[in-house]
């Protein structure tokens, strides 16, 4: 897979997804494989789920070496954030961890599409 068929994949999935209302995704190709890709996505039930992803393509795998899914209500009290920063060394799955309220939980490591299922699950 290349960058170029990454970002394809990702704004077909936002496209085809019932659960987005409306998207607004940025991507900023820094070279052929490594890319940023920021923005927000609105969802049916009025939350917003903002997104952040540098991801580099090594002999055609994805990597998303740095991301974000931060969802809130359309008041802007936070819900959940899924991320892979490091710096919840207790949590089992690190880097990988999903903050909700005060709390963090282990998580596996997410993208875009398990994200939305997540959420789908939540709100459908």
């Amino acid at each position: 897979m290349t960058i170029k068929e990454y970002q394809t994949q990702f704004l077909k999935l936002c496209m085809d997804s019932p659960i987005i209302s409306d998207s607004n995704v940025n991507f900023d190709e820094i070279d052929e494989n490594n890319c940023y890709i920021s923005g927000l996505l609105e969802l049916i039930d009025a939350s917003v789920l903002y997104i952040a992803e540098y991801v580099e393509v090594k002999h055609g795998n994805i990597t998303r070496l740095k991301y974000r899914y931060h969802w809130q209500k359309k008041d802007a009290s936070f819900i959940a954030r899924w991320d892979n920063v490091p710096h919840h060394k207790e949590i089992q799955s690190f880097p990988f961890h999903l903050h909700e309220g005060d709390k963090i939980y282990s998580s596996k490591e997410m993208a875009i599409d398990l994200v939305l299922e997540e959420i789908g699950a939540r709100i459908i």
